[in-house]
């Protein structure tokens, strides 16, 4: 009853993460006809906004003396054109990544009243499931309470047993727990070489080279200093060397790594990629790896920008900016102070992007207006000079030249193009404030922020649990590394016996089929004598000897006497094994019978209600 409880608990679970997973899809599709549908009205919006500015450009150029109420008229339709221009830009990336979200899923846009018909149906079918599978557990639940009933019942009738009952229960117990204890014991080293083995596969080394000795030993370091476990460590390892990192990028990125996932709890896979596109971009060495680190951490710490819209606008940005000239603390600040205005994510990242393709190379009108301005955006060698003074310049020549509004606003988008105007005019004034310039400072200052950062987060109950955590996982991982060799020989041995016994059934099916009932009715007595009370241990260990291992079965037989051996020693070991074993069970069947057979007069009822859930 007990394993059939769990096991439709299970399912249960299964089924629900199942219908999770639809109706997450059913949202996809609701969100993306919800944003095609305002991109539409949006865009529809802006058309006529662009028409109405574009005629009132043509009257107010038509006008001998436009008046002001005129100018303003021609400067709000401008600027509602260009607010709505933004909208329509921002919903469309939006629809996009929807629409590749929707494909991952395996739905296309293209047929989507198919898919969501399809969709409703595997929704529908999954609730159908999940609800047979509640009234299953709900029948399962209803019997094992009737079985607790029963147990009360003849509890009266175990305690017959005596003294002997409760030695075998509190031995069997005793060394259940143990067993079980000492498995959990042992599985962080257990998991730990597992994905040691993983990181050997992908970098392709042997396991005693030095780049694995240096990882491993580093992986251990790390579990047994910081919050995070060795296993953490090595998963880390794992995610950076299938980005592409060799055995030295491995051991600079994996600490930074471990830090970032803990300060801003993001995964490691998260962090791994920005940090590794962040050094690949800025073409950065393996010992700028930490500091790289420090200075993302610093920019999430400092400014507005979280974790998902400082990624998406580096990506844009850092490819641009290192061939500009531009440092990684530098373009952080752009994209920090960026995100302090509002314009997040990848629309940073792309005016970031233009700002600095059009100041580096100014070709035809942006050029002429950027002459007319008096800035001047290369030195005498014809490189280009920092990007900060010329925005700092640029809006100094604003101010000196008492350029309004209207005026400064088509001098940017000549410049810097109508998408890319309003990230400039926030960069021109951060640069002209000395903002971009204190966060530049602080960003190359920042080494050993992100650790800093950790110290103070964990510096509480929970982080003392996780060093308890990790230290205990390292005391299982030591024991495991003492005691591998060993368990692998002795798993290997196991199998040979088991294609042994393979073999011999192969050859032996007639006698085979005869010993596969006898043992399965001694282990079905296993099961009712465990299960209900645990009476006489010895017997449970004699017939428990029928599926054990041939080196064990050796023991129990000296046990048992070494007459059962001597007469059944001609026999090859599959027959041996078992005759013994029953042999041995019956020995101990008689010698313990009477406490057994004072257990079994009350429990006959309880047996018939545990095998109940069997006949349905």
């Amino acid at each position: 009853i007990q394993t059939a409880s769990k096991t439709l608990s299970g399912d249960i679970r299964n089924t629900q993460k199942g219908l999770r997973d639809l109706n997450g899809q059913a949202s996809k599709i609701d969100g993306f006809r919800k944003a095609s549908a305002q991109l539409a009205v949006t865009g529809q919006a802006l058309d006529k906004a662009k028409r109405e500015a574009g005629e009132l450009a043509v009257q107010f150029k038509n006008t001998t003396s436009p008046t002001r109420a005129q100018a303003q008229a021609l400067e709000a339709a401008k600027r509602a054109a260009s607010e709505l221009q933004m909208k329509y830009n921002s919903l469309r990336t939006s629809v996009q990544r929807q629409r590749s979200e929707l494909m991952q899923a395996g739905i296309n846009t293209r047929t989507l009243s198919a898919d969501e018909r399809r969709l409703k149906t595997s929704i529908s079918e999954t609730t159908a499931q999940l609800n047979r599978q509640r009234n299953a557990l709900a029948r399962v639940s209803a019997q094992q309470a009737k079985l607790s009933r029963v147990k009360e019942r003849y509890k009266s009738g175990k305690e017959l047993a005596g003294n002997m009952a409760a030695a075998g229960a509190a031995g069997v117990g005793i060394a259940t727990a143990g067993t079980m204890a000492g498995v959990k014991l042992l599985m962080p080293g257990y998991d730990f070489a597992q994905k040691n083995s993983e990181l050997q596969a992908v970098l392709g080394v042997d396991k005693q080279s030095p780049e694995m000795q240096a990882l491993r030993k580093q992986a251990r370091q790390l579990g047994d200093n910081t919050a995070a476990s060795a296993d953490d460590a090595t998963s880390a390892q794992i995610i950076i060397a299938k980005s592409g990192g060799d055995a030295a990028a491995i051991q600079a990125a994996t600490p930074v790594t471990l830090n970032m996932a803990l300060s801003n709890r993001r995964s490691m896979e998260e962090n791994a990629a920005l940090l590794t596109g962040m050094k690949s971009a800025f073409q950065l060495s393996n010992d700028k790896i930490a500091h790289i680190g420090d200075v993302l951490s610093m920019t999430m710490n400092k400014t507005a920008a979280d974790f998902d819209g400082l990624s998406d606008a580096l990506t844009y940005a850092a490819p641009v900016a290192k061939n500009a000239g531009v440092s990684i603390e530098q373009t952080a600040a752009m994209v920090g102070a960026l995100h302090d205005a509002k314009i997040t994510g990848s629309m940073a990242g792309t005016g970031s992007r233009a700002i600095l393709s059009r100041l580096q190379a100014p070709t035809g009108k942006a050029f002429e207006a950027i002459k007319e301005l008096g800035v001047k955006t290369s030195d005498s060698k014809g490189n280009t000079r920092p990007i900060f003074s010329i925005l700092k310049e640029m809006q100094r020549s604003f101010e000196k030249n008492n350029l309004g509004t209207s005026q400064r606003g088509e001098y940017m988008k000549t410049i810097f193009g109508e998408e890319a105007s309003s990230a400039a005019a926030v960069l021109m004034e951060a640069a002209s404030s000395g903002k971009l310039d204190r966060l530049t400072a602080a960003f190359k200052a920042s080494d050993g922020k992100t650790e800093e950062l950790v110290k103070v987060m964990q510096d509480n109950l929970g982080g003392d649990f996780k060093e308890f955590q990790s230290a205990y996982e390292a005391v299982g991982t030591d024991l495991f590394d003492q005691q591998e060799s060993s368990l692998r020989k002795l798993t290997q041995t196991a199998t040979q016996y088991v294609l042994k016994l393979d073999g011999w059934i192969q050859k032996n099916k007639g006698l085979a089929t005869t010993i596969g009932i006898i043992a399965g009715g001694a282990l079905a007595l296993i099961g009712i004598i465990g299960g209900i009370g645990l009476v006489a241990w010895p017997v449970v260990m004699g017939i428990n000897a029928i599926i054990a291992a041939a080196g064990v079965m050796g023991t129990v037989f000296t046990v048992a006497g070494s007459a059962i051996v001597t007469a059944l020693g001609a026999i090859t070991w599959p027959i041996l094994a078992v005759g013994a074993a029953i042999v041995a069970g019956a020995l101990l069947i008689r010698k313990y019978w009477e406490p057994i057979s004072a257990f079994f007069s009350g429990v006959i009822e309880g047996i018939m209600s545990a095998f109940a859930p069997v006949g349905e």
